[in-house]
């Protein structure tokens, strides 16, 4: 197995300390892949490091990581979490804007909890 997939299932099993510390590797060996750095802030995420799972997606889209709705949205999050309201309501319009139409309505629900919480 290799280290990605060990640190993979370490996060699907909720064992997100560990998880982290795999991806932190990976991300010191090969830091220019976005997959490691995206995994890396899902962990963080978990663990409500919201500020640095940002700094972790931020690296993650700045080496190229695709803009995928779900991504995206975790990122999002992190912006509601740490009480950036401008850069949530940009990213979520954003979002709206890049959504297929059957995400749309569940898109515009999620902006409305967020942006007026």
């Amino acid at each position: 197995m290799s280290l990605y997939a060990k640190a993979w299932s370490l996060y699907e099993a909720d064992r997100y300390q560990e998880a982290e510390k795999i991806f932190r590797e990976l991300t010191v060996k090969e830091g220019i892949r976005p997959s490691y750095w995206k995994g890396l802030g899902h962990t963080l995420k978990m663990q409500k490091k919201f500020a640095d799972a940002l700094d972790a997606y931020c690296a993650a889209l700045y080496l190229g990581a695709k803009m995928e709705t779900s991504f995206l949205v975790h990122v999002a999050e992190c912006y509601k979490e740490v009480g950036d309201k401008s850069k949530l309501k940009s990213l979520l319009q954003l979002i709206e804007q890049k959504a297929e139409p059957t995400n749309k309505t569940w898109i515009i629900e999620l902006k409305k909890a967020w942006c007026n919480s």
